[in-house]
């Protein structure tokens, strides 16, 4: 099976490579290793800030770029995370037995008998903050610190908040009955509302959600509801890029079919549940069938049936020229490009299929008897005990690749199938923006480099990267099954702490490198330019 290794990162000290006018190291702070950081640890989305949670005698705090907050008596791990524009930091935490309240950016909001879920949803820009709350038997949806409601119940995990992070909507419960509220108005009464359904439009003109009325499901789209069904498929509903389609899928009969621009497709036993509109919005394409006989559903016109579709494997080439799949054939699996069935192999890579942004090339992962391969428009790569990076990374342009792969128990970068330096680890390979430039992180006896165009920084004991928010229970599960988790080992403390490794070295600018290295106990800013 394809697989990532566990990193341990060990403490000790740091140089990086580049040390010219614009190269900088700046310290962020000396860890505060204790237990509670074991899951917790965070690196924003920009790659410049760390956030974890300390024990602090008999309470918490959460250390924000080496700055310890408000102790509190204790702080939801699940809760920690950076919106996307890394600007802003949110977090749950238990006042008191009674008590809950929703840190933003250090500022504990009023207080709450409970904090739906333990998470606060920020909008793509960091500028709106939503969560549920409840005080005594009324729920509230808090935005930006201002309450909406009351309401009897509010539907778990409902908040959705509009591109442009200017429009919000949930669901809630009014008696026995439950409705959407969007932008603080309330919709119609219905007996429930679809879980996780509520979506907006690319353009964030227009608000979707299933709503069932008595034994009847409907797809309600800016307030008008559309046909009763049986059925519709759970997180079914997808706008197209350009926000002028609806589909969904929707069952009668013991059937399943696509509902798309108001008009049901061929019935089939099972449709799936996502949809996917290529990205001119012209075409929309399903996996539909049942038993041992699956099929891709291109608009409305069936492909060859196999014995099973890849979930989710459906890909759309960026100018939509293209599509691609992975299917099972018996005991094989191949990838069908544009209908045309590609070599049969042992097994195909999770997430296999990865176009160039040009269309014009088609990467993925296979298994046969002598290991794995990249293979890249037809061509296989040299045999590989595992690969890394699945699917492979095209740069900008299209015209170059990159994937990371193991053989004799050492790691290695391949570039344009040309194989780089052998390691104990490489992670976080990826492009510069220009596509002339390779950088990743690497482990080998001396400790972690930065690797750019195959020079090697001076060893440091950690390269941590990007991740967006702190794992809940169930996101835990997932995430170790991805083996997505690193391992730090605590020097002298016999704590082993866990982060989120993230995929990719980021970029401040087009020309420099960002990321945080760690030195003993301390964590470095490092910023490092391009030669």
């Amino acid at each position: 099976m394809m697989h990532k290794t566990i990193l341990p990162l060990i403490f000790g000290s740091v140089l990086a490579l580049g040390q010219g006018a614009n190269h900088s190291e700046t310290l962020i702070g000396e860890m505060v290793v204790t237990p509670a950081m074991d899951g917790s640890f965070l690196v924003s989305l920009d790659g410049k800030r760390v956030a974890y949670i300390a024990d602090k005698k008999d309470q918490q705090v959460v250390v924000v770029d080496g700055k310890a907050g408000k102790a509190f008596e204790s702080i939801v791990p699940s809760s920690l995370h950076f919106s996307l524009d890394s600007k802003h930091l949110a977090y749950v935490v238990n006042e008191d037995e009674d008590h809950m309240a929703a840190v933003i950016d250090g500022k504990a909001n009023r207080t709450y008998d409970f904090i739906g879920d333990g998470q606060i949803v920020f909008s793509k820009d960091g500028k709106k903050a939503v969560y549920a709350a409840r005080r005594g038997e009324n729920w509230y949806a808090v935005v930006n610190g201002s309450e909406e409601g009351p309401y009897d119940a509010f539907v778990r995990n409902s908040i959705c908040i509009s591109p442009d992070g200017k429009r919000v909507a949930y669901a809630v419960k009014i008696g026995d009955n439950a409705c959407a509220v969007v932008d603080g108005k309330k919709g119609n009464p219905c007996s429930a509302i679809g879980k996780n359904t509520i979506i907006f439009s690319p353009d964030s003109q227009h608000v979707a959600y299933s709503a069932r009325n008595g034994d009847s499901w409907v797809v309600v789209r800016d307030g008008k509801e559309g046909r009763s069904y049986s059925a519709t498929g759970r997180q079914s509903i997808a706008f197209s890029p350009d926000s002028q389609r609806l589909a969904y899928v929707a069952s009668s009969k013991d059937t399943w079919f696509t509902v798309v621009d108001g008009k049901e497709g061929p019935a089939y036993p099972e449709v799936a549940t996502q949809l996917f509109f290529s990205p001119d919005s012209r075409q929309v394409a399903y996996i539909a069938g049942g038993g041992e006989q699956w099929s891709v559903v291109q608009d409305q016109v069936q492909d060859k049936p196999y014995n099973g579709i890849g979930e989710a494997s459906v890909l759309f080439s960026a100018d939509s020229a293209h599509v691609a799949y992975m299917a099972f054939k018996g005991s094989r699996q191949l990838v069908v490009l544009d209908g045309k069935e590609g070599k049969e192999h042992g097994a195909i890579g999770e997430n296999p299929i990865a176009f160039s942004s040009d269309g014009k090339h088609l990467a993925y992962v296979s298994k046969d008897a002598d290991g794995w391969h990249m293979v890249i428009d037809g061509k296989e790569s040299l045999s590989y005990e595992a690969i890394g990076r699945s699917p492979a990374l095209f740069s900008c342009d299209g015209k170059r690749v990159l994937f990371e792969a193991l053989r004799g128990g050492r790691w290695m970068v391949v570039v344009d199938g040309q194989e780089g330096k052998p390691y104990e680890a490489v992670t976080a390979s990826t492009f510069s923006p220009d596509g002339r430039h390779v950088v990743y992180a690497a482990k080998d006896s001396e400790g972690w480099h930065l690797v750019i165009d195959g020079k090697e920084s001076k060893p440091c004991d950690g390269i941590l990267t990007a991740s967006t928010h702190s794992p809940s229970t169930e996101e835990e599960e997932q995430l170790l099954d991805e083996e997505r988790w690193r391992a730090i080992g605590g020097k002298g403390t016999g704590v082993q702490i866990r982060v989120i490794q993230g995929d990719r070295i980021a970029f401040e600018t087009p020309t420099t490198t960002v990321h945080i290295a760690l030195r003993g106990k301390n964590l470095y800013l490092i910023r490092t330019p391009l030669e």
